[in-house]
């Protein structure tokens, strides 16, 4: 519950702590108080307990305020309205509720959410009672439509100031995460560009999709949630296992499945575990996801070079994931063409895969482009097309491209 809410009503709370009889509900403004806007209050004091319905400016939902005794916080606590005869009740647990020390002495505060339909009961019926662990109190509903009224018609427009406000940050948020957090080859992104890893800046990426999350349902809140597994594990947070399970494993999200097989695969945050890095990736990959099929392929390349059915696998998703055009399949397919690993391909097809890899900004296949124009393997040396890859290659941040023209 918010302190500004609980500031206004030690306010107005403290004018009636003596004990005095039971009195009819009234309507308390903030600006009679000096208190902030939309802490006004529909309250009525009975004996020295008081009981008020308010708003939850955090939440923008009702919420009924009771001065009691204070009492075991593990014990029950139960709403009650007698209505013409007839209990309507509700238990409230322990996470529905909050406890506070109250403006009157020798008193806490006890906070709780209403329900649109308590709130009507609260107006129609003719007592509220509130059992808090040993304790019970009763307060009168009389006066209470009236007060309770005139609550909500002032605060009518400012909840719906702060609904749009909500609305308006939601969707901010959703949007922010998707700039600074979406995977460039995620088809479910929502943006047209993502961004690649070592642009994404994590701090500032986790705390928007963590607002995105909360303000999100259904196939959106998956997206922003694969999207702030990424942005945690960015940062190094362990989090991040967790979250990427849920958007992967729980909901089946591709990227998130792929992403959670490399923690298993380099043992980030869990165990190094080879099985479930490989079903991961399977499930990526069919899902539909054409980095869950590269990454698929370069792990049976890596964990099972001595197995003829899964290298032959490999080379197959490797294949296909360069000719959709995925730049990091062309550079690896290239690279394998020219070490002679992958049957049926020759040699000079390697060109043709590093150069669409290097166009694509891939700094590894230009220094390799570099490498074969230097040492003329597969085609004659060529001392220009050797420093135009290698200049490009260190353009693209490769470090041996840098060093090797000294201006590293």
């Amino acid at each position: 519950m918010i302190k500004r809410l609980l500031l206004a009503l030690a306010v107005v709370f403290a004018v009636a702590s003596a004990p005095v009889t039971a009195s009819e509900w009234e309507f308390i403004s903030a600006q009679s108080t000096g208190a902030d806007e939309g802490s006004d209050l529909a309250r009525i004091n009975k004996q020295g307990h008081v009981a008020g319905v308010a708003l939850d400016l955090q939440a923008n939902r009702w919420m009924l305020a009771i001065s009691i005794w204070p009492f075991d916080q593990d014990g029950q606590v139960k709403f009650e309205v007698l209505k013409k005869g007839e209990v309507f009740s509700r238990e409230i647990p322990g996470a529905k509720r909050s406890v506070d020390p109250s403006p009157i002495e020798g008193h806490d505060m006890l906070f709780f959410w209403l329900e649109d339909a308590e709130l009507e009961l609260l107006m129609s019926g003719n007592e509220l009672r509130i059992a808090a662990g040993s304790g019970r109190y009763a307060f009168p509903l009389k006066g209470s439509r009236k007060a309770i009224s005139q609550l909500v018609n002032k605060l009518g427009p400012f909840r719906a100031a702060l609904e749009d406000d909500r609305r308006h940050s939601a969707g901010q948020s959703k949007s922010d995460c998707d700039q600074q957090a979406a995977h460039p080859w995620d088809e479910r992104r929502m943006v047209e560009e993502g961004v690649k890893w070592g642009d994404l800046y994590a701090d500032v990426a986790v705390a928007s999709c963590r607002e995105a999350v909360a303000h999100s349902n259904g196939q959106e809140r998956i997206q922003m949630l694969y999207q702030l597994g990424r942005a945690l594990d960015k940062a190094g947070d362990p989090e991040a296992f967790r979250v990427l399970f849920e958007a992967g494993e729980n909901y089946g999200h591709p990227m998130a499945l792929n992403h959670l097989a490399i923690l298993y695969w380099d043992g980030d945050y869990t165990d190094k575990d080879l099985g479930q890095a490989e079903k991961f990736f399977r499930m990526s990959h069919l899902r539909g996801s054409i980095v869950g099929k590269y990454n698929l392929a370069r792990f049976y390349i890596n964990e099972h070079a001595d197995n003829i059915s899964k290298t032959e696998e490999a080379y197959s998703l490797l294949s296909s994931a360069a000719y959709e055009g995925y730049p990091q399949a062309q550079e690896l397919l290239g690279k394998e063409i020219m070490a002679e690993k992958v049957p049926g391909r020759v040699n000079i097809e390697a060109l043709y895969f590093l150069e669409e890899a290097s166009n694509a900004g891939r700094g590894g296949a230009s220094m390799a482009l570099a490498e074969i124009y230097r040492d003329g393997t597969l085609v004659g040396a060529d001392p220009k097309q050797y420093l135009k890859f290698l200049r490009r290659a260190a353009e693209q941040g490769n470090q041996a491209a840098k060093e090797e023209l000294g201006i590293d």
